[in-house]
């Protein structure tokens, strides 16, 4: 009596075992035909250029229940899209320059995107038209792209008109004006002043250590040991000059750097109006620096 039910245990499991292998050799066969059909729609649209929907494809012959020729050719083509498949990262504003995320995205008519997350966008290489649409119902923004191949997260940034009714005014400033932050020009009248006259000191210091070399010499060039004090009083001139120029220069560099770094609430000096002039005049005894302003 015990017999019985262990043989009908074991037919039992034979049936199930049975109906298991035909059904996963059927469930097989479906996979392969899946297999090859991506393969070959996969390799069309990468001929094609599209690298998109090329991509979904060889994704499903790359699995491993594919037959291993089958997932071999997918996976190296596969390869070669990723690295040539051109990306955007899509950012938008509105008209004030705010960030906004509630924006939908489409390339020509398909919407790949209803919110930006600041993540890159594959798209096919080639001229496209961007649609874009923010859920705050301000007119939508269109733009033409070229996509080159191989290029990678391609910055696109949109800016949305304001909405209809809207004066893009910018925002008035509250801030009081700083008075004297405008540079007084006589900083610049009194520096050339000043450079000019260490200028003409130099050359007129040069010229006398000249003379003075010269009388030290026999004549006829030179008058040593006894000179005429004409002679000698001309290179004292000279000198005398030149210190006064030296001193005309340093002292109009350091006026010069007053009004430059000096910051006046009071109206700016009109340069039109403001005038120097440097005046070296010289004497048979001596000689006169002037150095006369009007402002």
């Amino acid at each position: 009596m015990r017999i019985l039910p262990e043989k009908m245990a074991w037919r039992a499991v034979l049936t199930i075992s049975v109906a298991t292998l035909a059904f996963s050799r059927h469930a097989f066969a479906d996979d392969k035909q899946d297999c090859i059909a991506a393969s070959e729609a996969g390799q069309d649209k990468k001929l094609r250029g599209n690298l998109r929907e090329a991509r979904e494809q060889l994704l499903i012959c790359a699995r491993d229940v594919c037959p291993a020729i089958v997932r071999q050719d997918c996976t190296q083509w596969l390869t070669e899209i990723i690295a040539a498949l051109p990306s955007v990262v899509v950012g938008a504003r509105d008209w004030q320059g705010h960030d906004l995320v509630d924006v939908t995205v489409s390339v020509d008519g398909v919407v790949v995107v209803s919110k930006l997350d600041g993540k890159p966008i594959g798209v096919d290489p080639g001229a496209h038209r961007f649609h874009y649409e923010s859920a705050s119902g301000v007119p939508p923004v269109d733009e033409q792209m070229l996509i080159r191949q191989g290029e990678r997260n391609r910055a696109l940034t949109v800016t949305f008109p304001p909405p209809p009714g809207a004066i893009p005014t910018p925002p008035e400033s509250t801030a009081a004006p700083v008075p004297g932050h405008r540079r007084s020009p006589l900083a610049y009248v009194f520096g050339g002043v000043g450079l000019a006259a260490i200028g003409v000191g130099a050359g007129l210091g040069l010229s006398a250590n000249s003379d003075v070399s010269t009388a030290r010499e026999a004549p006829p060039a030179g008058c040593a040991p006894n000179c005429p004090s004409s002679r000698v009083d001309q290179i004292k001139t000279k000198y005398i000059v030149a210190d006064t120029a030296f001193g005309v220069g340093i002292v109009s560099l350091g006026v010069a750097t007053y009004f430059f770094f000096a910051h006046s609430g009071e109206a700016p000096v009109d340069s039109k109006q403001a005038s120097i002039r440097f005046d070296i005049v010289s004497t048979l005894h001596g000689g006169t620096v002037g150095l006369v302003g009007q402002f």
